[in-house]
């Protein structure tokens, strides 16, 4: 009795909503995934900063960098296969542009006290122990 509009309904709300996974976990911009990005920012553009004290400069500088690409390039695979829209995706990491981010000082004294109040970070850098924004993500999104 109800066979037929039963079927009809479900064809047509297939059609409208399909089950694929990418709409269904379609996200929006969130609050969550702005800090996690912004505070990774934050810090490598630290890094950046004071790159140029260590005794070999460029190297130190071409690893941030290098580093702070491959990161951004694994966040935004993370968070397109998590549903995030693409474009909000491309904007945000247009957005978490490293240079722009790195602060500047009038003298190179302002600089070193910068720098030394971040603590050893070369060390932490060459152990790995500061913010991964695709693995942070993956913490941050599964509460």
């Amino acid at each position: 009795m109800f066979r037929v509009p039963l079927v009809a309904l479900v064809a047509a709300l297939q059609c409208i909503f399909p089950a694929s996974s990418s709409f269904a976990q379609q996200r929006v911009p969130d609050v969550v995934v702005e800090a996690v990005m912004a505070r990774a920012l934050v810090e490598r553009a630290a890094f950046h900063a004071c790159a140029p004290l260590e005794p070999h400069p460029k190297e130190t500088v071409e690893t941030i960098v290098k580093t702070w690409r491959a990161d951004m390039k694994d966040s935004t695979d993370f968070l397109l296969k998590a549903g995030y829209p693409e474009n909000y995706v491309r904007q945000l990491v247009a957005r978490l542009d490293l240079q722009k981010a790195t602060p500047g000082f009038p003298t190179r004294a302002a600089l070193q006290a910068y720098c030394a109040m971040l603590g050893d970070w070369l060390y932490r850098l060459s152990i790995f122990q500061y913010s991964i924004p695709q693995f942070d993500l993956q913490k941050a999104l599964k509460r």
